[in-house]
């Protein structure tokens, strides 16, 4: 239990104040978004399909096939090991008692309304100005 701790205070000690940009792996998809591993740190994060819970969601679960399709004009489709590329940042806790959290963001496949800008074409690191 402690080395689990110490590997999210390590992983949060390094992506805090940057945001990365890294590809990754679906691993598994659920009716309100899919887990993403990226290899390249070895970690696991969770992308929500929407932002808020009483938000929408720009796709549409099917179980049969366990896919995620995308409503609109694009024909996006994520599915079970489909490359993905996600900006990894942490999301500092406003409320003393909260803890800062990982958060991986979709930049590919591009979903309108969704997906965010990618932050630069060699996926470098963006420090976050505080």
């Amino acid at each position: 239990m402690a080395s689990r701790s110490s590997i999210e205070l390590f992983t949060h000690m390094f992506f805090r104040n940057k945001i990365e940009q890294l590809d990754g792996y679906v691993i598994r998809i659920l009716k309100n978004g899919f887990s993403v591993l990226v290899p390249q740190y070895g970690i696991e994060g969770f992308v929500y399909a929407s932002a808020t819970p009483d938000s929408p969601s720009p796709f549409l679960f099917d179980p049969a096939t366990n896919r995620l399709r995308a409503v609109g004009s694009s024909n996006v489709v994520v599915r079970l090991f489909d490359r993905v590329v996600v900006q990894v940042s942490i999301e500092e806790a406003g409320i003393s008692g909260q803890r800062s959290k990982l958060v991986l963001r979709l930049v590919e496949p591009f979903v309108d309304g969704f997906s965010v800008e990618s932050i630069d074409n060699g996926r470098e690191a963006k420090k976050i100005r505080k």
